[in-house]
């Protein structure tokens, strides 16, 4: 019984380029063998169960399997909206680092890292130039995740990388392929940590501010400085800030910094290349807001990512 993922064992997308996240979408193809044409985004909009189901993708994993995965090269860089998929994805990358937005939420996705995105749930993909991204597709009627239903950062060790990989052969056996897919699922762990996620305001006038600050991380303006430009009072940008967040817009900011640092560190840059890109003067002041956000110095988190590679 043939297995999608071993039709091609070099299956490699080019990112479709989306001008506007809700603007015309314009696909690329595939430069392997055979050609996949991104889908259109289906209409923005939570609606029921009932209509993600109308326009949601064909599903991708036939029975009885419980994964496929395809990669996105994305060498210039890229940005598009996922449609809807009837699987949950794993998006990670081996290269590279990623962004992935839901409806509220900010996700960093650094090698080594992925994140585990629902089955109809649209979300919203930013690769940064030469990102090597794997979007693995699980079927939900056979894969229940242990950490629930939502949205969860995941990690993603040497081995399950390696698995993923080889359940791209073509030799083997139905049995041990579906062993070796069980093995994956079952080597899938959700990270402890909680500052991976950024929550984005909605209400209109917050969501400029965070916009503009992710966009531009050192942007230091003060709560007053941001209410002037608003026209409101500094009180009810902060009441507001903290009711849509759950935290402070000094510390939202902070969050935003951490995670473009993780982004920046992974692909090589120094630790005082970031602080200095973050606005940061004094690099010790960086390292401790690292520490504190993450639970380890920048240090420590490069180790872990050379000891994954090894």
């Amino acid at each position: 019984m043939p297995h999608p993922d071993q039709a091609d064992a070099t299956r490699l997308w080019v990112a479709p380029v989306l001008d506007d996240r809700r603007g015309a979408h314009r696909p690329a193809t595939a430069p392997t063998s055979g050609t996949r044409t991104a889908a259109t985004p289906p209409p923005e909009g939570r609606g029921s169960d009932a209509d993600a189901e109308v326009h949601a993708e064909p599903a991708r994993v036939e029975e009885p399997w419980l994964l496929i995965t395809e990669t996105i090269l994305t060498p210039d860089g890229g940005s598009w909206v996922d449609g809807l998929h009837r699987e949950h994805e794993l998006i990670w990358a081996t290269a590279g680092s990623l962004t992935v937005e839901t409806d509220d939420q900010l996700w960093t996705v650094p090698p080594g890292l992925g994140i585990w995105i629902p089955a109809l749930t649209r979300h919203h993909v930013r690769a940064a130039p030469g990102t090597l991204t794997h979007v693995t597709y699980l079927a939900p009627e056979r894969v229940s995740p242990s950490w629930g239903a939502g949205i969860a950062g995941v990690t993603l060790s040497r081995a399950v990388h390696e698995l993923v990989l080889h359940n791209k052969s073509s030799t083997l056996d139905d049995d041990v392929r579906l062993r070796l897919q069980q093995v994956v699922v079952d080597l899938l762990v959700p990270v402890e940590s909680a500052s991976l996620d950024i929550t984005m305001p909605t209400d209109l006038r917050l969501r400029s501010v965070a916009d503009a600050i992710v966009a531009d991380p050192a942007d230091d303006r003060t709560l007053t400085e941001w209410a002037d430009t608003l026209n409101i009072s500094s009180r009810t940008l902060s009441r507001g800030f903290v009711r849509e967040t759950g935290v402070t817009l000094t510390r939202w900011r902070i969050l935003v910094r951490m995670r473009q640092a993780l982004l920046e560190i992974s692909s090589g840059r120094s630790v005082a290349a970031v602080a200095h890109r973050l606005g940061y003067a004094n690099p010790s002041t960086f390292t401790d807001l690292f520490r504190q956000t993450l639970g380890h110095t920048p240090a420590a988190y490069l180790r872990s990512l050379d000891a994954r590679e090894r």
